[in-house]
């Protein structure tokens, strides 16, 4: 046995076969990552750090550098996602766009959105049966404009257009509720936004209960807002804009005490009027 490890380090076999369990181990910090994320409540903490083990085990893994970039967009790892994809032949432009957009490339960022989101719709026009695929592209490059508040009008006619296409779709229309929020429309936002947490289907969306959350909180109906932030953190208690965003309601909000002495006090002068 000592004798064959001897011929095999000096072939270089030992190399290899310590390569293939390094890679072996870090497509598992992989998969533990993507379940994660997967999981209700996200595990974020875990998933960020299974993630940066296995880059830091097998950074050149064809299937760790392809999936690793929307990763760190889904974790809001934005600078990370960056670097990953600056240092790829062929990255993903619209991830690409994305982590331009969340670290200060705004200018560099809009330009390649604008231009993903013309040649999604030049693309309809050549081929009306991938209408759908066409509607959630724009979704993708709306919903990134309006969550870097860039290009707003523009952004709301590339929403309005594929929640024309796709009704009933979600995703589509809590994008429509948020460019809303950022255009300051907040009646507006919150009919779209409470109608994409009727209609979501699947694992529950915290992004969703945020932005509707926000929403409420905008319009000065504070208690809503923390009942659906509080939803948002049950789904995902890392989750860094509502946290920031019941941070804000716990300097508008009395203590819980004060606010059910309060509503006791108005229930029962309305039940002695009756």
């Amino acid at each position: 046995m000592a004798l064959t490890a001897i011929v095999l380090l000096a072939s270089g076999c030992g190399g290899t076969a310590d390569k293939m369990r390094r890679d072996y181990v870090a497509l598992r910090y992989l998969e533990d990552a993507v379940v994660a994320i997967q999981n209700r409540p996200v595990d974020r903490p875990g998933a960020i750090r299974a993630l940066r083990r296995a880059l830091e085990l097998a950074p050149q893994d064809p299937t760790i550098s392809t999936t690793a970039p929307g990763l760190c967009v889904t974790l809001g790892l934005y600078s990370e996602g960056l670097d990953l994809l600056r240092a790829q032949d062929a990255p993903d432009r619209w991830l690409l766009a994305q982590c331009l957009l969340q670290t200060g490339h705004v200018e560099e960022g809009t330009r390649m959105l604008l231009d993903l989101a013309n040649s999604a719709q030049a693309a309809d026009r050549g081929a009306p049966g991938q209408s759908a695929v066409v509607a959630m592209q724009l979704n993708n490059a709306g919903y990134m404009l309006a969550d870097a508040a860039v290009q707003l009008p523009a952004a709301l006619a590339m929403l309005e257009r594929a929640t024309d296409t796709l009704p009933l779709d979600a995703n589509c229309i809590d994008s429509l509720g948020w460019v809303h929020y950022r255009l300051g429309q907040f009646r507006e936002a919150i009919f779209y936004l409470e109608r994409a947490v009727r209609l979501q289907t699947g694992p529950r969306q915290p992004d969703l209960y945020y932005h509707l959350g926000a929403a409420y909180a905008a319009m000065g109906r504070h208690q809503r807002a923390r009942a659906m932030l509080k939803v948002a953190l049950k789904l995902d208690p890392h989750h860094p804009e509502t946290l920031q965003a019941m941070d804000k309601l716990r300097w508008l909000l009395p203590p819980l005490s004060l606010a059910s002495a309060d509503k006791d006090s108005r229930g029962g002068a309305r039940g002695t009027g009756a």
